[in-house]
């Protein structure tokens, strides 16, 4: 007789379904913050999902202030880079401070280290790793990688 942990089970399925869908990548790793009850957070993760997987090449997002927009974009790109670990992405701030801290906020997950009973970056992206050697917090790159983000 096959036993099998249903937890495990589950969180295989969430890690997988985190892998596909930038909506349930975002509430893996924030499931405070992405939640049901906040439509306008699934629906700006599905159209930034659908517009990177079109031709389009402009979305414009217009929300007000404190609504996840800046949370939502540190994610996107570390979803993206997982997915992709050859894409080159160029952020862009009014001041030099704000894209400092959003690269930072990207290649900070992207390291992030196991801990016991605690799902990681690289348990979803295995294959997304930060280049050694190559990890100061504005010019970082990953492992494959040419060039530093």
């Amino acid at each position: 007789m096959v036993v099998y942990d249903m937890n495990l089970l589950r969180l295989e399925a969430r890690k997988e379904l985190a892998r596909r869908e930038f909506w349930s990548y975002c509430n893996f790793f924030s499931p405070n913050f992405y939640t049901e009850g906040k439509a306008y957070l699934t629906d700006l993760c599905n159209r930034l999902q659908a517009f990177v997987e079109s031709d389009k090449k402009v979305l414009v997002v217009n929300m007000p202030p404190r609504f996840g927009k800046s949370r939502s974009a540190v994610l996107f790109v570390q979803w993206l880079l997982g997915k992709n670990n050859k894409l080159k992405i160029m952020t862009g701030s009014y001041n030099e401070t704000l894209s400092s801290t959003f690269a930072k906020q990207v290649r900070d997950m992207i390291a992030t280290e196991k801990s016991t009973g605690m799902t990681v970056y690289q348990d979803i992206f295995p294959d997304t790793k930060i280049k050694y050697g190559e990890a100061s917090m504005n010019k970082w790159a990953l492992e494959g990688s040419q060039v530093a983000n």
